[in-house]
Order: C-alpha cells, then sequence, then structure tokens
C-alpha cells in the first residue's frame, strides 16, 4: 500500500514532486523537441539502524534545460554535541532543490554556493556538517557537470565500463571533508571545509549511460566490479527508481556480512595495505543511499 506521503506525490505534476521521504524518491521528466537528452532518475536511502532516522539526504530537480541530482551525508557525530545531524544535508538539499527549480543552474559549484549562502543567511541551521555530491545534466549538449566534496560522491557507467569512480577527499581515514555550520561552542578541532575544496569535472554523455550518486554507506561497501555485475543483472530495467532500491538493499546487505572485506579500506587508504593485521573484516554498517539516473535520447 502506498503510503499517505507518495500517494500526494503522486498526484502532483512531474515538476512538483521531487520532495522524498526519508526511503524513497522518484521523479518523471519532461521532454523537448530541443533537446538531446533527458534523464530518469529515481533514488531510496536506508538508515544503519532502522527507526532511526536517516543521516542522509537528497534531491532530484527537473528544471527544464538541466537536471540536478544531489546527495549529502550528515555528520554524527554533532548529536554527541547535542545538534540533530539530520538537519544541515537535509536543509541544504532542500536548498538545492527550491533554488534549481525556480533559477536554474547550469553548474553544481554556483548551486552550492546559493544554497549553502541560504543557509547561513536565514540562520536555518545552528549546528552540523555534510559531506555533499551534486551533479547537473546539461540535456542540450549532452554534457554532466559535477562537484564532490567528502566520501559523497559518484559513478558514471557507460555499457560495462566506468567512466568515473568515487575519488574520497579526506583529512583522515575517517575524517572526510565536509561543509559544516560550526557553532561558537564548537571545540576548535571541528572540520569544516570551504566550498572551493571540491573537486569539479565535466563529462560527455551518451544514450544509456547509468549515473550514480551515492553516500560513503554504498560506496564502501561494493566493489566496482560488483557493481558492474548488479547493473549487468537488472539491464532490463528501465525504472530508476526500482535499480535504486536494489543496489540500496544490496549495500544493505553486503554491510551485514561479517564474512567479508570490505572495500571501504582500499578506499580510505589509496589502496595500501601494510599487513594482514590492517585488514578490516566485516561490512561498514551505515546510512545508505543510491540515486539512479539513466540517460535518454529524447
Amino acid at each position: 500500500m502506498l503510503s499517505s506521503t507518495l500517494r500526494r506525490l503522486l498526484n502532483k505534476q512531474p515538476d512538483q514532486w521531487i520532495k522524498s521521504t526519508s526511503r524513497l524518491l522518484v521523479t518523471n521528466t519532461r521532454t523537448s523537441p530541443a533537446r538531446k537528452f533527458d534523464v530518469l532518475a529515481g533514488g531510496d536511502s536506508k538508515p544503519r539502524v532502522l527507526k532511526r532516522p536517516c543521516e542522509d539526504a537528497f534531491f532530484l530537480a527537473d528544471a527544464g534545460d538541466y537536471y540536478a541530482i544531489g546527495v549529502a551525508d550528515g555528520v554524527g557525530q554533532w548529536r554527541s554535541a547535542g545538534y540533530d545531524p539530520t538537519i544541515f544535508p537535509t536543509t541544504l538539499m532542500d536548498n538545492c532543490h527550491q533554488l534549481m527549480m525556480t533559477k536554474g543552474y547550469s553548474d553544481p559549484l554556483s548551486l552550492l554556493n546559493d544554497s549553502y549562502d541560504k543557509l547561513i543567511h536565514d540562520k536555518q541551521v545552528e549546528g552540523g556538517s555534510a559531506t555533499v555530491c551534486l551533479l547537473i545534466l546539461n540535456k542540450l549538449e549532452g554534457t554532466l557537470k559535477s562537484l564532490t566534496l567528502g566520501d559523497s560522491s559518484f559513478y558514471l557507467v557507460r555499457d560495462t565500463q566506468l567512466l568515473h569512480t568515487p575519488n574520497y577527499q579526506l583529512y583522515s581515514r575517517d575524517a572526510p571533508y565536509q561543509l559544516a555550520i560550526v557553532p561558537p561552542s564548537a571545540p576548535n578541532t571541528t572540520i569544516s571545509s570551504k566550498i572551493s575544496d571540491a573537486t569539479l569535472s565535466t563529462f560527455e554523455l551518451k544514450e544509456n549511460d547509468h549515473i550514480i550518486a551515492a553516500t560513503d554507506g554504498f560506496i564502501d561497501n561494493l566493489y566496482d566490479e560488483e557493481l558492474i555485475e548488479e547493473l549487468n543483472d537488472m539491464h532490463n530495467i528501465n525504472d530508476a527508481l526500482g535499480a535504486a532500491r536494489i543496489l540500496c538493499s544490496r549495500a544493505y546487505q553486503l554491510a551485514s556480512r561479517p564474512d567479508r572485506i570490505a572495500p571501504s579500506h582500499s578506499r580510505r587508504t589509496g589502496g595500501k595495505i601494510i599487513d594482514d593485521l590492517d585488514i578490516e573484516y566485516g561490512g561498514i554498517i551505515d546510512d545508505i543511499t543510491v540515486v539512479v539516473g539513466m540517460v535518454t535520447k529524447t
């Protein structure tokens, strides 16, 4: 049975139903003869502890000639300081969605700058931080512009080839770059990165490319080869939401396996393993968010 929230979303026009529950989101797209490309996209999230709010957030925004995808991973340590770690990422993604839909942006750097400025100017958050991945597809040119900060990132898949894989930005193994609002009471050791620290890239897209944005709860639990295998197994699935839910569930299953050597070690150490004692066994229990975008021709 559909939830009341999802039922309300389904009754709205395609341009409007972009808001999500904490578990899933899907969006329809518009087409125009002038546009070369379009995208079908959907996303899913799972909290690390069921019945507890997910500290990840994401959005999708179909803004005419541009389509935006964003994910953000709230930093849970803020909870011990008395701040809700879900507020910063959720508010930041809400700002991105609202600004994208009202103004339209061709590049993720400007979108993140304005969304973060709004968060500060309107005093929307007292304290918190998040890693961020923002992607904007130009439907007219068939290009993808990306921004990644920290260990939220994305994959670009063409056929069975990975054209882009996540590349973490870390101060140390468990300290990713992160955008933050730091209250005066916070310790001097609080991490606060600059938007200018983000990695920016541009890619040429082709029909049937897959764009997969995710937080580290997904990336830390699936090897690149496993992702390709999962995509191959569902090659007949043209439902982006269905694909996102399958990938999210798969990562959740792998995170719970104690006999597994997760890929997080090599991702966070640059592939360096000192000795057998340095190897971590078991999956990485964390909030998981996956957004899948399927590139189509109009």
